[in-house]
């Protein structure tokens, strides 16, 4: 009986070690001859927004993320606080260095939130989207769009930040790409492509690509951004 449990764990040994192995060999081969993509950079969106009252923008907030997020339990509760209640670490780009926003939190992140009819219904939604500061307090990047119903609003995410992005003629929104960089220890970055469904008001991911770091041609400098 010994014997057959020192047997077997000698075989889950060796295949453990050859699945690490084989796994290794083809990260290996991935990195010296799979394609090689330039990682993206951060860049200011010009959306199609309007201009908008700050008491307007005040308003249409407290009616995305009303006050009962703060008793929720979800992820309603971290949207809840990042507006109203979470100071902002920013970066400054000239000077390469962050810095931590003193005055009018409220304010600092509705500079950054625009407005425009997303699906062509008349009304107006909304995107909160800071080239910086949120994807520093998250630790990744992860945004969020305001879509007007009749009473409140529907939240749909995007994952990583904006690459590219495409209207109909109609000013409707057509298509997003985006890019997650590497978190927290991960070997690889994300691409990802949506479709906006002005019907159903949803983002409907079409693609998804996971790349190894190695694959970027600027690795391995881009590892610690």
């Amino acid at each position: 009986m010994i014997v057959r449990l020192v047997l077997c764990f000698q075989f889950i040994s060796f295949f453990c070690y050859g699945q690490v192995m084989r796994k290794t060999s083809e990260f290996d081969s991935i990195c010296k001859f799979g394609k090689k993509y330039d990682e993206p950079q951060r860049k200011i969106i010009l959306f199609p927004s309007i201009n908008v009252s700050n008491e307007y923008k005040i308003e249409e907030i407290h009616v995305g993320v009303p006050e009962t997020f703060n008793n929720d339990t979800s992820s309603n509760w971290w949207t809840y606080h990042y507006f109203y209640e979470a100071e902002i670490y920013d970066y400054n780009p000239p000077k390469d260095s962050t810095f931590i926003a003193k005055k009018n939190l409220l304010l600092y992140k509705l500079k950054d939130t625009f407005f425009m009819d997303l699906n062509g219904d008349k009304k107006l939604d909304y995107i909160h989207y800071p080239q910086f500061y949120k994807a520093i307090m998250l630790g990744w990047d992860s945004y969020d769009v305001f879509i007007k119903q009749e009473n409140d609003y529907k939240i749909i995410s995007i994952q990583g930040f904006i690459t590219d992005i495409k209207f109909h003629d109609d000013g409707t929104l057509n298509t997003l790409e985006t890019y997650q960089g590497s978190c927290c220890g991960a070997n690889f970055c994300t691409f990802y492509k949506y479709k906006f469904d002005k019907n159903e008001n949803e983002l409907i991911l079409i693609e998804k690509n996971e790349i190894l770091l190695c694959q970027l041609t600027n690795w391995p400098h881009n590892i610690e951004k």
